[in-house]
């Protein structure tokens, strides 16, 4: 990747707390009631213990992206986290999608919800939420790539990207620093 025109990207901590704490609460709330009971049956083992190790995956997942950095520029996008370095070519890009998570109410008032954009190049995916910082940036790029490699969207993607204000069919603007882009 050229160094001049590259720009990085993270999680930004302050949007991942939320995540923090929902994973510590999951696992304190899993174990305290293993600890509290006198006898604990395979049921409540089972039970409780899944939901304390199922909030500590989750926990350990919002780390890593806490720990990720994204590089992109006119080449291609890399990112590095603590157990790997992964590189996709935007001239590789073979498809992607752009997907919205959150009730309809939340999208109709622009408050909650998230997107995901996913990368699919030789024998890798890419995945980032919106909640990364230049995510618009990052999704700006992909349309371009896309666009440029003959890769066709799915509607839903193509309504996604409209919505973020990037025209996937068209030759839309690079959007502006946006630090603070949220849904």
């Amino acid at each position: 990747m050229t160094e001049a025109a590259t720009v990085f990207y993270r999680y930004p901590p302050n949007r991942l707390v939320g995540d923090y704490l929902r994973a510590g609460v999951g696992v304190a709330f899993g174990l305290a009631i293993l600890l509290a009971s006198d006898k604990v049956t395979w049921v409540m083992g089972l039970i409780f213990g899944g939901l304390a190790l199922a909030f500590g995956l989750f926990g350990l997942r919002t780390l890593r992206q806490h720990m990720t950095e994204v590089a992109v520029n006119e080449d291609g996008i890399f990112t590095r986290t603590p157990t790997a370095t992964r590189t996709l070519a935007w001239s590789e890009l073979e498809g992607l999608r752009l997907r919205y998570f959150g009730s309809h109410r939340q999208r109709k008032s622009k408050n909650g919800g998230f997107l995901e954009l996913t990368l699919y190049g030789p024998a890798k995916r890419m995945r980032f939420e919106s909640s990364i910082s230049g995510f618009r940036d990052i999704a700006w790029w992909s349309s371009r790539a896309a666009r440029h490699n003959g890769v066709s969207l799915d509607p839903a993607t193509a309504g996604n990207f409209l919505a973020i204000g990037i025209d996937a069919d068209g030759e839309t603007p690079r959007p502006l620093a946006d630090p603070d882009f949220e849904l």
